[in-house]
């Protein structure tokens, strides 16, 4: 019954996947492609017409990598992880795990001055902190073949807690908490980070191979539980 679910799941997300990948594919062909097709044709001869396609479709993997992650994966992410840890036996650790309190969220007091001189601007330096990367990102994606694998190398430290962040929710760890195991894993966390960001890297397949790294978040909980690594 488990394996039915998550066909369903690659289902749902396979065909989220396709819809919004063939619209991007569209916009990109109708607006950007003429325009960067015509520039490489002008530098590298015919072969710049092949590059300027290979780079449209790697450009709109990632894009729509990025909008399934961000709207669709994150409604599935909680399932499909507990499921893995399910077929691996945890349902006690899981059972245990829900039971854990939440970890208190910050306070937010309008009127005391700490609020204005300290989260306020913190907040909007991070805002944009963001909005710079994302840039740099898409405007580094645009290079010809190389843009969008140094963009995916690039974004490996947020890959990598990404999917990690699922096990530590589960958890109930607290944001310090959170960056505490971050850290103490690091290593580990970006040679998944940087596997997983290879695998997205397929057309068509990524969207599936989404799942899949979820799934070994699963399996790296598993052993974390089996080999006392965590408290349950």
């Amino acid at each position: 019954m488990v394996d039915y679910k998550y066909w369903y799941y690659g289902f749902v997300i396979m065909v989220c996947y396709m819809i919004l990948f063939i619209i991007l594919i569209w916009i990109y062909a109708t607006f950007l492609l003429p325009i960067l097709a015509g520039w490489q044709i002008i530098l590298l001869g015919p072969i710049g017409l092949f590059i300027a396609i290979v780079q449209m479709i790697l450009q709109c993997n990632t894009w729509t990598l990025r909008g399934i992650k961000n709207f669709v994966l994150n409604i599935f992410t909680d399932d499909i992880f507990e499921l893995t840890l399910l077929r691996k036996g945890q349902a006690e650790s899981l059972k245990n795990f829900k039971m854990r309190q939440l970890p208190a969220g910050p306070e937010l007091h309008l009127n005391h001055i700490e609020y204005w001189i300290h989260d306020v601007p913190f907040n909007t330096f991070s805002f944009l902190r963001w909005l710079f990367v994302f840039i740099a990102l898409t405007l580094i994606s645009l290079i010809p073949i190389i843009g969008p694998f140094t963009a995916n190398f690039l974004q490996t430290p947020d890959r990598a807690y990404g999917y990690y962040d699922v096990w530590m929710s589960r958890r109930r760890l607290s944001d310090k908490a959170k960056r505490d195991e971050y850290y103490s894993r690091l290593g580990q966390l970006w040679a998944f980070g940087l596997t997983a960001g290879l695998l997205e890297l397929i057309p068509g397949f990524s969207a599936l191979l989404m799942i899949s790294n979820v799934i070994g978040v699963g399996i790296w909980a598993h052993e974390d539980i089996k080999f006392k690594r965590v408290q349950t």
